[in-house]
């Protein structure tokens, strides 16, 4: 009889850990990829990583009235590099009822890059509240239907 007790016993217990093993996280383990998924992963995460560190794109949004103009390496004259990103706030003065499209300072990349490397290159002070002032004021004689509140940096970065 006792024999018997221990031996229900011992079938218990082996079908509770089998339950408890199909119900645990190693059922839902995924198989490792193989060497070329790997290098693929890799290849994706250094693409998104680059484009999160340096990005040259305009970027508006919708949701206010602020833009990203990206991040600039600009050599100075006094040989050093500037590394710098920079934001802006913007506002319509168009007076139009639905204001002037914000894809024109999207399509004008370029032109509002350009423009603000010109500007830095020009200025003889590399001080942010002097380069904002002149960045602020050249971009604001490029644009009909917008005017630039404010300039940002993000980063600024003298090497």
């Amino acid at each position: 009889m006792k024999q018997i007790i221990i031996y229900i016993i011992t079938i218990l217990l082996f079908i509770l850990l089998g339950l408890m093993a199909f119900q645990s996280d190693f059922a839902k383990i995924k198989k490792k990829p193989s060497g070329n998924q790997m290098a693929e992963n890799i290849k994706k995460k250094a693409k998104l990583s680059d484009k999160r560190r340096f990005s040259t794109k305009v970027k508006i949004n919708n949701d206010s009235n602020f833009g990203n103009l990206g991040d600039f390496i600009i050599n100075t004259d006094k040989n050093k590099k500037l590394r710098i990103n920079i934001a802006f706030e913007y506002e319509d003065i168009s007076g139009s009822l639905f204001g002037a499209d914000k894809l024109t300072l999207s399509k004008n990349s370029v032109i509002l890059r350009d423009r603000v490397i010109s500007s830095i290159r020009r200025s003889r002070s590399y001080k942010i509240e002097d380069l904002s002032l002149i960045i602020r004021e050249d971009l604001n004689l490029l644009l009909s239907n917008f005017r630039i509140k404010e300039i940002y940096f993000n980063n600024f970065i003298e090497q």
